[in-house]
């Protein structure tokens, strides 16, 4: 045998010294090995007995939970639904979020019942009148350059094009921001409490139009939020049920405490339904997020534009949408029962699989009070199955379904421990 450094690692037998280059080792006794068996299945044993009396505690807990918890859910968790989350987001605002409508074979860029019921007449349609709110940021950071020019002056530029080319049927409302005091810590209050409507809503007179565009200039904060809350209260109230739509051209996140994307969520959900589109003038991971959540939430879309080019592309494609939206808004005039009817059914069944995959997460912890993911999804989608009702009592002007009550006794009799 070659001194090749091997050892025979047969347990059957015992090397001998010319194999291992060592001197024999006495073989083993069999007692102390009989003494580890007997001392381990000591230990397996007791073991195995603790493991089964907790197995049973657990499984008599658990039946117990299931009884309780699988008839209820829990009184309208209120879940806060983070910028960008996948409970936000409604790529084609018909009130379904992106992920269910993945879930249950539909497009999510697309609003099927819309589809259905202005196909075939929306070619032939004749245009109604559309309310669109423009809000400028006018932000000390707009003064700034991206690969073209001036933002402030691109967005100036960009926005008289657009308005020569919008719909004559089209009602137009100007709003800016951050046009006065400073950018400074010291005019904060000011600057983000200075949020103008330049132009009121109504029929476009360009040639005024143009003039308020030029009449202010870059300077403060950034008070979005509290912007599309004007546009709420006042440029669109009493415009319920019309077609309502805002483009906002901003370069940066919010900076007057607001949130952009909760304020674009209750526009959604109130009578006022509002589509809102964002141009976002080469911002930054942040903003981003953020504008996106306000724009995607309400089914709109974001536009990331990073040079003129870009920006002069975003404004025509604007264009087209402001366009599509005068149609769509004559067919759902005379078309408006059988849309509604359509949106309710979806809504319905959005809701029959919210409270399937409910279900689920109550099979997995049904006190939820192990898990905090499954405690979280089950929060926001109990929001979502209340929000979605909401939608369908609107529609339908009733005061609440029979699926709702039922679910509102449920509530008052179990509640999971959290």
């Amino acid at each position: 045998m070659t001194a090749s450094g091997n050892q025979n690692t047969n347990p059957q037998s015992t090397p001998t010294p010319t194999e291992t280059g060592n001197p024999p080792t006495p073989p083993t006794g069999k007692f102390p090995i009989l003494i580890v068996i007997f001392l381990f299945l000591i230990l397996v044993g007791g073991a195995a007995f603790v493991f089964l009396g907790k197995s049973e505690q657990l499984t008599e807990t658990d039946q117990q939970g299931r009884q309780t918890s699988a008839e209820t859910v829990p009184e309208s968790a209120k879940a806060n639904f983070t910028a960008s989350s996948k409970y936000t987001i409604d790529s084609d605002g018909d009130f379904i979020p992106d992920f269910i409508e993945t879930a249950s074979g539909t497009n999510p860029n697309k609003d099927e019942c819309l589809d259905a019921t202005c196909a075939k007449a929306q070619a032939q349609a004749k245009k109604t009148s559309v309310n669109l709110a423009v809000i400028i940021d006018s932000s000390g950071s707009m003064a700034g350059t991206i690969p073209g020019g001036v933002k402030i002056d691109l967005s100036k530029a960009a926005l008289k094009k657009y308005i020569d080319k919008i719909p004559a049927e089209t009602k137009s409302a100007l709003l800016v921001y951050g046009h006065k005091g400073s950018n400074n810590q010291q005019d904060k209050a000011l600057s983000c409490s200075s949020i103008e409507v330049l132009y009121p809503l109504g029929p476009i007179d360009k040639e005024v139009y143009k003039q308020k565009i030029d009449s202010f200039s870059p300077t403060g904060w950034t008070p979005i939020a509290d912007t599309l809350l004007k546009i709420k209260n006042e440029v669109f109230s009493g415009h319920e049920g019309e077609v309502n739509r805002i483009l906002l051209v901003s370069d940066g996140i919010e900076t007057c405490d607001g949130d952009p994307c909760k304020i674009a969520k209750d526009l959604k959900a109130s009578k006022i339904e509002t589509t809102i589109d964002v141009i976002g003038l080469s911002v930054d991971d942040s903003a981003e997020q953020q504008l996106k959540c306000t724009a995607e939430t309400t089914g709109g879309t974001y536009y990331r534009v990073n040079n003129s080019q870009e920006l002069t592309q975003a404004f025509e494609n604007q264009s087209a949408k402001v366009e599509d939206s005068a149609k769509t808004g004559a067919c759902l005039a005379t078309n408006l029962a059988d849309y509604s009817s359509c949106r309710a059914l979806a809504l319905k069944k959005a809701i029959e699989y919210i409270n399937s995959r409910i279900q689920e997460l109550l099979d997995k912890d049904p006190t939820m009070a192990t898990n905090p993911e499954i405690k979280k999804e089950f929060e926001a989608l109990t929001e979502l199955s209340s929000q979605m009702t909401q939608k369908i009592n609107q529609s339908s002007g009733t005061k609440t379904t029979t699926t709702t009550q039922e679910q509102e006794e449920q509530l008052k009799k179990t509640q999971p421990p959290f």
